[in-house]
């Protein structure tokens, strides 16, 4: 089972027939489409990017004069946040946009029960649906995304591990964080701790440990797949990158994937998941999303590190 990829498109693009005209955007614009002609409701989220909810708006715009009704994001939100709301909300698709190295844009789509559509997924012989105008609206992601990966953390932390400073771009995030006290260890800092960054799609984290050096994707698995199953009870698949089995000695039973992170999240949609990993600090996690989400990992890693302490 093949996720279908990101949809890459230009500003130019964005207009009546645009994505029906190339190869790269027309796969998603025929699903778009089906999806529609049963469905006509669509969920937006973006990643925390300068300028990318214009072009979010831009795109709002076109998908609405094809009969759909399209729902935002009030900020840019990390992906799992938009992985999680498509569940709850029992919605058969939605869209995340993101950037590319080239400065081009990306439009992933996902379904219903978290993780990408996959290729199958995408039917022959739609037309568009000319017959209305759709509507546009925002829509909540962060509070429930909140509440959620509350529910997950342990309220008992220590807290003598701390940070020494987290890097991230979703301020709006945060605030909605910051009444909550399991969310404490993110923003008490030591200047003895660890630094954490986050990266744009909410995904990613990089930690440089106390000697100033990253820390690899690799220990953080093997510190949380530990931590996870030893203190914590859980039990599951690790999923990741082919030839590194190895890691997930005395953890759990390993699912080997070859192919790219999206490929990791795909799969882990489909199996009783303990974390699903791949390099430049992605890492699922059971009970919230196949994606990556570097905030439930940093969280994990703090209540880790305090347990060792």
């Amino acid at each position: 089972m093949k996720p279908l990829k990101p949809a890459i498109f230009r500003v130019g693009d964005l207009r009546p027939g645009g994505w029906a005209e190339h190869e790269s955007t027309s796969l998603l614009w025929r699903h778009l489409l089906d999806v529609g002609s049963r469905f006509p409701s669509l969920t937006i989220g973006w990643e925390a990017r300068p300028g990318l909810s214009e072009i979010v708006e831009r795109l709002a715009d076109m998908l609405t004069h094809v009969g759909l009704n399209v729902f935002l994001a009030t900020s840019p939100v990390p992906v799992a946040a938009l992985s999680q709301t498509l569940g709850q909300r029992m919605q058969p698709l939605g869209l995340y946009i993101g950037e590319t190295a080239g400065g081009d844009f990306a439009a992933l789509a996902i379904t219903t029960h978290g993780g990408p559509v996959l290729e199958t997924d995408v039917r022959e012989g739609v037309v568009a649906r000319a017959d209305r105008v759709g509507v546009m609206g925002t829509t909540d992601f962060l509070e429930p995304y909140v509440k959620r990966m509350g529910q997950l953390l342990d309220p008992m932390i220590e807290n003598r591990v701390r940070l020494s400073s987290l890097s991230s771009p979703f301020d709006q995030l945060h605030k909605r964080m910051q009444p909550h006290p399991e969310f404490r260890p993110l923003f008490e800092y030591a200047e003895s701790g660890p630094k954490a960054v986050i990266s744009p799609d909410g995904q990613g984290i990089t930690v440089y440990g106390v000697d100033g050096k990253q820390v690899p994707t690799r220990r953080l698995v093997e510190t949380l797949g530990t931590y996870l199953t030893r203190l914590r009870g859980a039990a599951g698949t690790l999923v990741g990158p082919h030839g590194t089995a190895e890691i997930a000695a005395g953890i759990s039973e390993f699912s080997e994937i070859e192919g790219d992170a999206l490929d990791m999240s795909s799969q882990a949609g489909y199996v009783d998941l303990l974390l699903g990993w791949w390099e430049n600090g992605i890492i699922a996690h059971q009970g919230h999303a196949p994606f990556g989400d570097a905030y439930l990992t940093l969280l994990y890693l703090l209540e880790a590190w305090n347990a060792e302490a």
